[in-house]
């Protein structure tokens, strides 16, 4: 099965960073790398989340709040929400999840490796 990858423009208080984020179907939260959290500033709320992992492990983040703009590249129609994050150490990619994309209307065709808005 295709990998769904979403072009997004992310900003926080210190600054913007253009990210490909894989839709991560299998998660509630968007997740953010630690390093990028650090150039872009996003708010962070100072609470602590445990996660669970495909393995039945946990790990524990921080929740965020940051500004996530995704272009659909075929219409060329752009969207932007502020969106609850989950700020992970030792993240390598930042991974959109399933209450981000329902809040930007973003639908997923995991047959085809393809999204666009509803």
């Amino acid at each position: 099965m295709p990998e769904v990858l979403i072009p997004a423009e992310l900003r926080g208080i210190k600054g913007v960073k253009e990210v490909i984020m894989l839709a991560n179907s299998g998660s509630d939260y968007t997740i953010l790398p630690e390093e990028l959290a650090d150039k872009i500033g996003p708010r962070r709320l100072g609470r602590e989340i445990k996660l669970r992992v495909g393995g039945g492990g946990t790990v524990r983040g921080e929740l965020c709040l940051v500004k996530i703009k995704v272009r659909d590249e075929e219409t060329g129609e752009e969207r932007s929400e502020e969106v609850e994050a989950v700020i992970l150490p030792g993240q390598d990619e930042p991974l959109a999840g399933i209450s981000t994309l329902e809040k930007l209307g973003v639908l997923l065709d995991m047959k085809r490796g393809e999204f666009r808005f509803i």
